[in-house]
Order: C-alpha cells, then sequence, then structure tokens
C-alpha cells in the first residue's frame, strides 16, 4: 500500500499498468490477481448504471439549484441570452446551462436531461476509479468508488440537475490528465487537454479554481524548488488558464449595480454565492420543559472566522452522514455531528503530514480545498466537497493504513483502530443505503409528486398551472414569499422564485424578507406592510408558504419530532403555498381555493 501515485522518475514503468503502483496481494477472495482491472472495472460500470438507473424518472425533481440552472438554460435555448427572470445571470458562470440548453433543442423532456447528468456523473466516477488505482488494488479501489457513490450528496446529482455532475466530471478527468503527465507520458496534447479541462470546470462552478492546487500538487510531486522543467511549466500553464477564464468569465458576466442588486435578490442562496450571505440562523433551540426553548450559546459569533473553523468538522459528517443536517433543531447532535466530523480531519492530518514530509503534495492541496470551503462560507454545505469525495474517502483509507502500520507493535491499538475503520465504513454504508432505497421506492412510485418531500411542492405546481392556464397572467403580476420556516427556524429561501419562475415561464417578484412573516390577509404590521407594497408593484397574484408544521425532514413529517422539541405540534398539517388574490376593491387580499390535481411535470414548460 503507497499514499502516493508511481511516476515515472522514481521506478521503471509497470507492464501494463502504465504509472500504475501495483500493491502487493494480500491473498484470499479480494486478491489482487484473482480480480484484475478487466474484471473489476466493468463491474463497477454495470453497478453504477443499476444504482443509478434506479433512481431515473420522467419528472421534475424539486432541488433548488436546478430550477435555476433549467430555468436560464430554456432562456437560452429560445434565444433569451443567458438570463433567469429577465435579469442577465452573473452570479454562476454558464457552463452548465449551455449544456443543459444543448439538450433542450433536442427534445424538451426532463428524462433525457437527468440522463445527461447521470452519465456524466458516472463517466466522473470511472476516472476517479483509474486515479484511485494508482494507490490501491482493483477490489479496493472499486470499494472505495462504490462507497463515493452511494453518498447521498453524489447520487442526487444524477437527477437533480444541478451543475454537480458536469463539473465532477471536469474535475476528475483534469486529476487523472495531470497524473499521466506526471508519470512521463509528456505529450503536448495532454498539456493542452490538461489547460481546457481546467478551464472548462471554471465555466461550469466558480469553484473550479480550488482544482488548481490539487492539479499543481499532482504535478510537482516530490518537489517543492521551482524548476524550468516540463512538469513545473505545465503548472504554470494550469494557473494562468484557470485564472484567465476565470476573471475572463466574471468580466464578461458583469452588469450594472443595479443589475446585480436585482441578481442577488433574484438567486439569493445559490449554491455559488452562499458564502457571501449573511447567516439567518442564529442557532439551534436548546429545549427543556414542554414550551420552552432558548438559543445555543455560541462560543463564537455566528459567521465568524472562528466559528467557521469549528464547523470544519459539521462538512465532514454532514457529508457522509447527511442525517446530521437535522441537527439544527438539536444541540445534541449537533455536538455528535461536530465531533465524528473533526475525528475524520484528524485521520486525514495523520496522512497529511506523514506525506508531506515525502514531498508528496496532492493530501495538503486536498486538506486546503476542504479548508478553503469551510472557512470561505458561512454555512455548512457538504455538497461543495462532491468533486473530491473520492479522494476524501481513499484519504481516509490510506491514513488508516499509515497508523495501522504505525501501531503494527500495539496489538491492541491495531485492532481498535481496524474496529473503528470497519464501523466507519459500514455506518457510511448502511446510512446512505437507507438514504438511497427510500429515494429508490419514492422515484419508482406512481404518485412521485405526493411522496417527494411527502408532498410539499404540490400546493405551488397546483398554483402555477393554475395561473398558467389563465392567460392573462403578465410579467410582474405574480409575487412569492422568500420565507420559509421550519424546524422552529425561518430563513430566506430561492426555492419558491425559482421554481414560479421555471413553471409559469413569468418574471416574478418577491417582497421584502421583513415582510413575509404574515399572510397579505393579516392585521399584524407586516402584514399590512405587504399589503401595501403588493399594492405599489401592481401585483395581482401572491403565492405565500406558511410555517410548516408538523415539521419537515426530507420526505417525512415528524410530528413527534416537533413535539419532543417544542412541547407542541399541528394537529393537522398546515404545509404547502397558498395562493392568494386582490379583492375587487384592491384593499385586502384572500386566498383562492384550488384544486388537488394538476398535471405531473415531464416536460421543461415554455418548450
Amino acid at each position: 500500500m503507497t499514499a502516493n501515485f508511481r511516476i515515472a522518475a522514481d521506478v521503471p514503468p509497470a507492464p501494463q499498468s502504465s504509472g500504475v503502483m501495483q500493491p502487493q496481494s494480500r491473498g484470499g477472495f479480494f486478491d489482487a490477481a484473482r480480480w484484475p482491472d478487466r474484471k473489476v472495472f466493468p463491474l463497477l460500470i454495470v453497478t453504477l448504471l443499476v444504482l443509478y438507473g434506479l433512481l431515473q424518472n420522467p419528472y421534475w425533481v424539486p432541488a433548488g439549484d436546478s430550477e435555476l440552472y433549467t430555468a436560464a438554460a430554456r432562456n437560452i435555448a429560445i434565444g433569451r441570452g443567458y438570463t433567469f427572470n429577465g435579469q442577465s445571470v452573473a452570479i454562476i458562470p454558464p457552463g452548465w446551462a449551455y449544456m443543459l440548453a444543448a439538450v433542450m433543442k433536442i427534445t424538451p423532456y426532463f428524462l433525457p436531461l437527468k440522463l445527461m447528468a447521470m452519465t456524466l456523473m458516472i463517466a466522473s466516477l470511472a476516472m476517479s476509479y483509474r486515479i484511485v488505482r494508482r494507490f490501491v488494488s482493483p477490489p479496493r479501489a472499486a470499494a472505495i468508488i462504490l462507497l463515493t457513490a452511494i453518498i447521498s450528496h453524489v447520487y442526487q446529482a444524477t437527477y437533480w440537475l444541478i451543475s454537480e455532475s458536469a463539473f465532477c466530471l471536469f474535475t476528475s478527468a483534469s486529476l487523472l490528465v495531470a497524473m499521466q503527465i506526471a508519470e512521463g507520458r509528456k505529450q503536448v496534447w495532454r498539456v493542452v487537454l490538461l489547460l481546457l479541462l481546467c478551464a472548462g470546470g471554471v465555466s461550469v462552478r466558480w469553484a473550479g479554481v480550488l482544482s488548481v492546487p490539487l492539479i499543481v500538487a499532482i504535478l510537482i510531486n516530490g518537489e517543492w524548488k521551482p524548476r524550468k522543467d516540463f512538469n513545473w511549466t505545465t503548472a504554470w500553464l494550469v494557473i494562468a488558464m484557470t485564472m484567465i477564464t476565470f476573471f475572463g468569465l466574471r468580466f464578461a458576466l458583469r452588469g450594472t449595480p443595479e443589475e446585480n442588486a436585482a441578481a442577488r435578490d433574484m438567486v439569493t442562496g445559490t449554491g455559488e454565492d452562499m458564502g457571501s450571505l449573511p447567516a439567518q440562523d442564529v442557532g439551534p433551540p436548546i429545549t427543556g420543559a414542554a414550551n420552552q426553548s432558548a438559543k445555543a450559546y455560541h462560543l463564537f459569533p455566528t459567521g465568524s472566522y472562528a466559528d467557521r473553523f469549528l464547523n470544519f468538522g459539521r462538512w465532514f459528517s454532514y457529508l457522509y452522514w447527511q442525517p446530521f443536517r437535522a441537527a439544527g433543531a438539536s444541540a445534541a447532535i449537533l455536538a455528535a455531528a461536530s465531533l465524528s466530523g473533526w475525528v475524520l480531519i484528524f485521520v486525514l492530518c495523520v496522512l497529511v503530514f506523514i506525506t508531506a514530509r515525502r514531498k508528496q503534495w496532492l493530501w495538503l492541496a486536498v486538506l486546503m480545498y476542504t479548508g478553503l470551503l469551510a472557512i470561505g462560507w458561512t454555512n455548512v454545505n457538504a455538497r461543495y466537497y462532491v468533486p473530491i469525495t473520492f479522494l476524501i474517502t481513499l484519504g481516509l483509507f490510506l491514513a488508516t493504513d499509515e497508523l495501522a502500520a504505525l501501531l503494527s507493535r500495539r496489538t491492541a491499538w491495531r485492532k481498535t483502530l481496524i474496529a473503528a475503520f470497519v464501523l466507519f465504513v459500514a455506518s457510511v454504508a448502511v446510512c446512505n443505503l437507507a438514504l438511497y432505497t427510500v429515494e429508490m421506492v419514492i422515484a419508482r412510485s406512481e404518485r412521485f409528486y405526493a411522496r417527494y418531500e411527502d408532498g410539499l411542492n404540490m400546493p405551488l405546481i397546483t398554483a402555477c398551472q393554475y395561473l398558467d392556464s389563465l392567460g392573462t397572467v403578465k410579467d410582474g403580476h405574480i409575487a412569492v414569499s422568500q420565507r420559509y420556516t421550519n424546524l422552529n427556524k425561518a430563513k430566506a429561501s430561492p426555492f419558491g422564485l425559482r421554481a414560479s419562475v421555471l413553471l409559469t415561464g413569468k418574471q416574478i417578484l418577491t417582497p421584502r424578507f421583513t415582510d413575509t412573516s404574515s399572510p397579505p390577509n393579516s392585521n399584524s404590521r407586516a402584514g399590512r406592510s405587504l399589503k401595501r407594497w403588493l399594492k405599489s408593484k401592481e401585483v395581482k397574484w401572491y403565492l405565500y408558504q406558511p410555517e410548516i408544521s408538523p415539521w419537515r425532514v426530507w420526505h417525512f413529517r415528524l410530528g413527534w419530532y416537533e413535539k419532543w422539541q417544542t412541547g407542541q405540534t399541528a394537529e393537522k398539517d398546515t404545509a404547502g403555498w397558498q395562493l392568494y388574490r386582490p379583492t375587487r376593491d384592491g384593499e385586502d387580499w384572500i386566498p383562492v381555493r384550488l384544486s388537488n390535481k394538476f398535471q405531473p411535470v415531464t416536460r421543461v414548460p415554455g418548450l
């Protein structure tokens, strides 16, 4: 076992496996000689096709960021340019939207779009396997890739139309080509391909700049002083190409201050810009007796860099055990999430320390990648780790090997380490397979929208289809509340706006967050202020989302959890969306009664 990939400058190339360090055979059923690449790799691909294929259906799957990308891609496909809700998009790069638009010009249905996302993710994992094979045997490499593939943040990118699948492909492909160059395959065309992959990554996600340390670490493996040679020159070209693409796109997508302000209002909460936003949540409630709750005490101010550093562990725990995200309503779960994540960071740091002493920089770059995201974002979003999840998982495997070697003479400690590692792998597998099973059953259900998020999105779809059927609704006639209240916390959510723009194709307004705490027919201060705003903007329809009770977590309603935390819960479901219209005199607003029937969304509206 080795924590480094083999390069031509170190040893003669291995036969039939250029640049691959072949681990020593361990014997037994998983003997590397018994399970070579020609057997393992096809089996891995077939397994991925089955796993991800079962998650596919013809329906639009609400996700948040998906709606922004899909609506922008629709505008590209119909000739309106890279815009969303009537404004130029500058907050996210256009690469993924143009890829979606290319498919939309062929077919308007969601299933081909989702199949493209699935294909890109499988291709990314296939390249990741070739990278992992430079460190471990074929059976172990397949196990690492499969463990990565079943993580919920990863498989969700195969049916949500988010940019992860394309970004993962650009990332894994660029790392693989960089390794090939470092191993001695110094053809100019590989350098050109690497530069194009770096540019492509940035065109899909601004976070593509974070791949630069990984690529450079691979190219200068074993060195730390700059030299005038092929690898160092390639590294400088990678840095230059990435920066030119990044700043070039930022310049090309720039808008006026007014346009930028409007765009930020429309796409608040996008995966690309959450780090620059103030945290809405001020902490999880700490519950005592029934009906009592107090905010958790913070050692450091929420959103401060010290607070972000302490939350670093939650990025890792949320990545491997997504149910920890329910920690927002329990201080005990929050503490467990932080502690378990920091244990993984410590294990990874062991590998970083050992390999850095050998001038092997890849794992130091992985730690930099994860750390920069954690420090740069006020909100924990483990989804951003998806492009390098296979590397993080591989690093934990290799770190365990290194620790086991150090403890070779301490039998009891070594057995404890191995038991803890087996428990880690088993817990990740069981947790995510359970989540996968639920997702798969819902995806195969004939009542998909009734079961997905427990039907939370059905009233919104019904309202949007009703407004579209009227034929008289114009741009600016609809306003949508951005308030989302669940788990005893209220925050601004972009989902309602994005989904409404996608489903209606109209330009939609959003009131101030402070005016959305009450419906427009309320006599509260917020309700009166909201009515004045709606009247001044000549809004004719208003979509409002009341506080969610019983609480929702994922696809389940958890009334028992709400009662445990707060001492009470709603006797009937109050979740969903309510459509309001003004009275004839325009002085008040009344709810609109809609049927529970709607058409399943299987094609992009407006195409």
